[in-house]
């Protein structure tokens, strides 16, 4: 049975069940409605170009086998899918640029794919029940879920969790070690800014957190998952001066800490483009979030040992700069845009521990700005913020 031509055909089924086998497509250009006990054998596809809406009692889709495939596809308006009950699909295909709300939640059987848009609400999970690892398809920066996420997981296995907020695509994957009790995660992006307190990674002061929110990992029955975790931010401008100086920190219990093996070589990105960031060996789930510290390079770390960087203030047009440094040491101290070119350089020279700079930073444009204070084998810099 194929449904074309009119622009607003609509279909509806109350109490009866509709068969559609593995060579059938069934094409309905408007709304599709079920009601009371109507159900659906579908081995074969379902492209429906409105609204899915089940206000019937049932789950609506039954003998499922991994067959059957619906397919939303739009393209001027948004689409909802919606339904009295949890609504279960075997394969779900989405296709509008202009998104795809749901309420209740939606349990994927075999297979979710992403052509066009986001899948969005705010209080309902997508559920994905298939373990293999490989369900979810065609997830890019445009095509994401906006919403709650679970997935069901084995030991020995990566899922991919395609999250987000509405506006920044937040991918995160998870390489799980050991489920220990859990047989599920949930996952969702909360886009709120947060500030780290007195958290230290490698004797690096963490100074910042990346301003566009964080990974929720959880599963509410059990804590004691092992997992490997990367997660790529989007949509942030604060991000470091290099890869380096940024690692993965975990909230629990109110308090931000330093979870799971940290290593500088496995993070990516810098300044406001992508910047991706891993951890491993991480016991239990919680918050995640992307911390930015202090970026020291010295070829004599002994030697530069002492080095502290004490403040940056801006007075009016004036930017003081002050840090203790080794006495008798010569050091260039760079001040530097985003896009990488130095404003100015200007030598501290003298024979003490402190040190003071001071730039005139009145034709500057409201920005981030770098500072870069290096020697012939030591380099530091600090993001600051010039009014």
């Amino acid at each position: 049975m194929t449904v074309l031509n009119a622009q607003q055909v609509q279909m509806q089924i109350d109490g009866v069940t509709i068969t559609i086998s593995d060579t059938t497509k069934v094409k309905i250009d408007g709304n599709f409605r079920m009601f009371t006990t109507a159900q659906i054998d579908n081995d074969g596809l379902i492209e429906i170009g409105g609204y899915f809406i089940n206000s019937g009692t049932s789950d609506g889709f039954i003998n499922r086998n991994n067959k059957g495939e619906l397919l939303l596809k739009r393209t001027a308006t948004p689409t909802f899918i919606s339904g009295n009950v949890p609504l279960y699909f075997e394969k779900l295909t989405l296709d509008n640029p202009q998104g795809i709300d749901y309420s209740n939640d939606i349990f994927i059987e075999n297979e979710l794919e992403f052509i066009n848009g986001k899948l969005y609400s705010p209080n309902d999970f997508v559920i994905i029940l298939n373990d293999n690892g490989n369900t979810i398809i065609g997830a890019n920066n445009s095509n994401y879920i906006t919403g709650k996420m679970r997935q069901y997981v084995i030991n020995s296995q990566s899922y991919d969790f395609p999250i987000g907020s509405q506006s920044d695509y937040k991918p995160a994957t998870l390489n799980i070690q050991n489920i220990g009790t859990s047989n599920f995660i949930e996952a969702e992006f909360i886009p709120e800014t947060v500030t780290p307190t007195n958290l230290i990674l490698d004797s690096t002061n963490i100074t910042t957190f990346l301003n566009s929110g964080f990974w929720r990992f959880d599963n509410p029955t059990a804590n004691d998952v092992l997992f490997d975790l990367t997660a790529t931010s989007n949509g942030h401008i604060n991000g470091g001066n290099t890869a380096a100086e940024h690692a993965l920190f975990r909230r629990t219990n109110g308090t931000w800490e330093n979870a799971g093996t940290h290593n500088n070589a496995t993070q990516s990105g810098n300044l406001n483009n992508a910047i991706t960031a891993k951890k491993t060996d991480v016991q239990g789930s919680g918050d995640f979030i992307i911390g930015r510290g202090e970026y020291t390079i010295a070829t004599n770390p002994v030697l530069h040992g002492n080095f502290k960087f004490i403040n940056a203030f801006q007075f009016s047009s004036d930017l003081d700069i002050e840090f203790i440094g080794l006495e008798n040491m010569d050091y260039q101290v760079h001040l530097i845009d985003l896009n990488g070119r130095i404003i100015e350089t200007q030598k501290v020279a003298n024979f003490s521990t402190s040190k003071h700079i001071n730039f005139d930073v009145a034709n500057l444009s409201t920005n981030i700005y770098i500072i870069a204070i290096s020697t012939v084998d030591f380099l530091f810099t600090k993001q600051i913020f010039i009014d």
